[in-house]
């Protein structure tokens, strides 16, 4: 005697999409909340103190990969006062 297991696979993807979905926007308010802190500290600072703060700031984040172009314009935008906010995509699986 068996056990038989039946599950709606539609079903399955839709909750596991929600799951992820809600992880990347926290993920994505997290991060600006960091950007907040960087432009509060940093706005009108040198470029080079500001991108050190990024590196030290990126190192915190789980593996995050940023290039040294992203890390340049992050710090002009700092430097110059404008906020920077991060808008997630919807996962779609």
């Amino acid at each position: 005697m068996g056990i038989q297991i039946k599950f709606d696979e539609k079903t399955l993807m839709r909750a596991i999409e929600k799951d992820v979905n809600a992880h990347v926007e926290q993920i994505a308010r997290d991060r600006n909340r960091d950007f907040d802190r960087l432009l509060a500290q940093y706005a009108g600072r040198s470029i080079d103190e500001i991108k050190a703060a990024i590196r030290t700031m990126v190192r915190r984040w789980d593996g995050s990969k940023i290039s040294e172009s992203e890390i340049a314009d992050w710090a002009q935008l700092t430097h110059d006062g404008t906020r920077i906010v991060l808008k997630p995509e919807k996962v779609k699986l």
